[in-house]
């Protein structure tokens, strides 16, 4: 508020400011109609890397926003929500770097923000939480400290410690093992591929590649069967191409980060990294129909200001 307005607020009338604050109910009020989903279909809120406590406070608090506004009926996020930099293999290289934090400092921010960001979508949404690189380090760590890494892992699971009195929330591990009836033949070694079905053709993974053309690369090793989003990268990038036999539209993306984007590790080497989140709409029997109706909105949030796919501006 300028100076300007200031003042004509201080000398406003009581009705005047009345009729101001009605007003601004009225607009707050078309935002939340116009952003929700209509009927026979629903919102999906997908939230990429937030790497708390190098999370951005401002992109965030948008996330928070969004919830409140386009009410989702399910949210998804693509892993590492925390950073685990405690569990890293890579040392720290700078004393900036080093003086960090306690690893339960992440998973209380964290958790205090999913907390959030499910209440202001109001209703009951589900979550699924697709594990990411970095809270599979825990696991990996455990597992090379041995017999005493193995004892002590449940309590320091990433999985036990943010899904622990959210009954509304199911993780997705990073490496997941093969479902009864999809093992491969004896003597092939490997898991399952870990992934969250956000329709019955669109996955949502944490990410395969870090490529520069990342969503290029991902689309080409679905070799044109589904779409799907995908985190890790921390980069706004989307791929669409059509089906040569069927012509139907496929589709890759990042919908980007929620961290900083020039965080103290990555000395002297600029980022490509960008703020944002992406809001689906998905007909209700998305998952049920092989050939869904569904559309994605890419929210872009640019130092602290985004503006929904109803038109709604958000600014922090």
């Amino acid at each position: 508020m300028t100076l300007k307005d200031e003042l004509a607020a201080a000398n406003a009338t009581p009705s005047a400011r009345a009729d101001a604050a009605l007003a601004a109910a009225r607009s707050a009020a078309k935002g939340r109609i116009r952003e929700v989903a209509k009927t026979g279909s629903h919102a999906v809120l997908v939230l990429p890397d937030a790497h708390f406590p190098y999370h951005d406070e401002a992109a965030t608090e948008i996330a928070v926003r969004v919830a409140a506004l386009v009410k989702p009926a399910r949210i998804v996020s693509l892993g590492d929500t925390i950073d685990a930099a405690a569990w890293t293999s890579f040392p720290a290289r700078s004393i900036p770097e080093e003086a960090t934090h306690q690893y339960s400092q992440e998973i209380e921010q964290a958790g205090a923000w999913i907390d959030r960001v499910r209440a202001a979508a109001g209703g009951s949404p589900t979550w699924t939480y697709l594990e990411g690189n970095h809270e599979a380090h825990v696991e990996r760590e455990c597992i090379r400290l041995g017999s005493m890494g193995r004892a002590i892992a449940d309590l320091v699971s990433p999985r036990v410690l943010l899904t622990r009195g959210r009954p509304w929330m199911s993780w997705v591990p990073y490496v997941e093992p093969y479902p009864a009836g999809r093992k491969p033949p004896a003597g092939i070694r490997g898991m399952g591929l870990s992934h969250h079905k956000i329709c019955s053709d669109l996955w949502a993974v944490h990410g395969w590649t870090i490529a520069k053309n990342a969503a290029q690369k991902h689309l080409d090793m679905l070799r044109g069967a589904r779409s799907l989003v995908h985190g890790h990268t921390h980069r706004i990038q989307s791929v669409t191409e059509h089906d040569v036999d069927t012509g139907k539209l496929v589709r890759a993306w990042s919908p980007g980060h929620l961290g900083r984007t020039q965080p103290a590790w990555h000395h002297l080497s600029p980022t490509l990294w960008a703020h944002g989140v992406c809001v689906l709409f998905c007909e209700d029997a998305c998952l049920e129909n092989p050939d869904p109706r569904w559309t994605k909105y890419d929210v872009e949030i640019d130092r602290g200001q985004a503006v929904l796919p109803g038109g709604t501006s958000i600014h922090v």
